[in-house]
């Protein structure tokens, strides 16, 4: 976040600079340029087009990016940005109505950093000191990147309104860091499996959602159906080993 614009330059030219999708080399383009964003924004107009915008995701183009480009104060850079955003949602309707349109080659051929990321990742996050869990607290994982969003995994205890009973919530979270408008549209599929003391793994349905605020997530009890909170806490339960829980969370990006 310290470079100068001539060294983010360089790393985005390099064509060995290795990411899952061209979403993400934007939102970390825009992750520099907010570190100080009064200055750093007049470097854009020579820095976008080295961001391959025909190359990203639909619902990121649509949603996302317009998000961005509402806060540039400067309205040369705005122009600049109009451009490239508007030049590449031509070509992904000309795409969208002829598979033989080839849009044009861009500056940079980057690598892949591993194979199918554009369309789906998955997180293994591990929460330790179970039985000092409070009521109601929040325990978040490590933040993933991916597909140029933040997601985050969360649990706490939670106190059923229909009985009063006490159990684990899981929740994943979808947000970004490089725009204050909340509102998006992110639809995904979303597994969880949750690692047992014997070795297997209890895997949940899986659920198709719309991450479509910040603010929101979507979860999941993580009770096994024979199991309350007081076994959880003081490692009576399948699911805690030596105090700690695993829990493997998949995501599915949908076209």
């Amino acid at each position: 976040m310290n470079l100068h614009a001539q060294a983010v330059e360089i790393i985005l030219r390099n064509e060995l600079f290795e990411r899952d999708t061209e979403n993400s080399v934007f939102m970390i383009l825009m992750m520099w340029v907010r570190e100080n964003y009064k200055d750093r924004q007049l470097y854009l107009p020579a820095l976008l087009p080295l961001v391959d915008f025909t190359e990203m995701s639909h619902y990121f183009l649509i949603s996302v990016v317009p998000s961005v480009f509402q806060e540039i104060t400067n309205e040369n850079v705005k122009k600049s940005l109009s451009y490239h955003y508007t030049l590449a949602l031509e070509n992904k309707i000309k795409m969208a109505k002829d598979v033989s349109f080839v849009p044009p080659t861009p500056v940079i051929r980057r690598l892949n950093a591993y194979e199918s990321s554009d369309q789906k990742f998955a997180m293994k996050v591990e929460f330790r000191k179970i039985s000092e869990w409070k009521i109601g607290e929040k325990y978040y994982s490590q933040p993933i990147f991916s597909n140029g969003y933040y997601f985050y995994f969360f649990m706490r205890v939670e106190i059923s309104t229909a009985d009063q009973s006490q159990y684990l919530a899981g929740y994943l979270r979808c947000t970004s860091e490089v725009t204050s408008n909340p509102l998006h549209y992110l639809p995904v599929n979303v597994t969880f499996e949750i690692e047992l003391t014997d070795g297997r793994k209890r895997k949940f349905p899986p659920v198709s959602v719309v991450f479509d605020h910040f603010d929101r997530s979507i979860g999941s009890r993580m009770n096994p159906p024979n199991d309350n909170w007081e076994r959880i806490r003081n490692g009576n339960s399948d699911i805690v080993k030596e105090d700690k829980i695993i829990v493997i969370i998949s995501v599915e990006f949908k076209k």
